[in-house]
């Protein structure tokens, strides 16, 4: 614990990260709103445990897009650009509205993303959605997710271990085809 720190400034909040290690995904982003005040920030650390503090390259929001459901309740993550790289922490809502789904082909040929958070919220993981994501060497699948399309995760070849929550109800075909390293599921 850092208990006399008052105060803490981080450079362009969006890069930085609370994490157990410079690939995970368990951990605090630091461009919240909470944490991007330097002095939160330095109140979250003197209260909390920390043993490292990563400087990791996260996705920015502005390569992904979000298209908002016919009856406005929900948004949808629909493209991103291939060219993504790093940590994708996806957001549980965007424009104050939940983010639900993972469409087909979204982040098909991210071959940069190492490392993906889906937030509680999301129910559905579309065809094709990580399709050769070959960097991608974890994945956080939360509770809510009811589905997972076919081939969602084909050639993704860095990925070793995956779990599967119990609220899975459908898993498409070749969901994890060629995925080499991948020895638990």
């Amino acid at each position: 614990q850092c208990s006399n720190l008052e105060s803490v400034t981080f450079e362009n909040p969006n890069n930085w990260y609370l994490a157990s290690s410079a690939s995970a995904t368990s951990g605090t982003d630091l461009s919240s709103t909470d944490l991007a005040n330097t002095s939160t920030a330095a109140t979250y650390l003197k209260s909390t445990h920390v043993e490292k503090i990563w400087k990791v390259k996260v996705v920015d929001l502005s390569m992904l897009t979000f298209t908002l459901s016919n009856d406005g309740t929900y948004y949808s993550i629909t493209d991103c650009d291939e060219s993504a790289t790093g940590i994708l922490i996806i957001p549980e809502t965007y424009n104050d509205k939940p983010v639900t789904n993972i469409g087909d082909d979204v982040f098909y040929k991210c071959r940069g993303l190492t490392s993906v958070k889906i937030p509680d919220g999301v129910t559905s993981i579309g065809n094709d959605a990580f399709y050769l994501c070959e960097a991608l060497t974890s994945i956080t699948i939360p509770d809510s997710v009811t589905s997972i399309g076919n081939d969602a995760f084909c050639y993704c070849e860095a990925l070793t271990s995956i779990t599967i929550p119990d609220s899975v109800t459908s898993i498409g075909s070749s969901a994890f085809g060629t995925c080499n390293s991948l020895t638990r599921i």
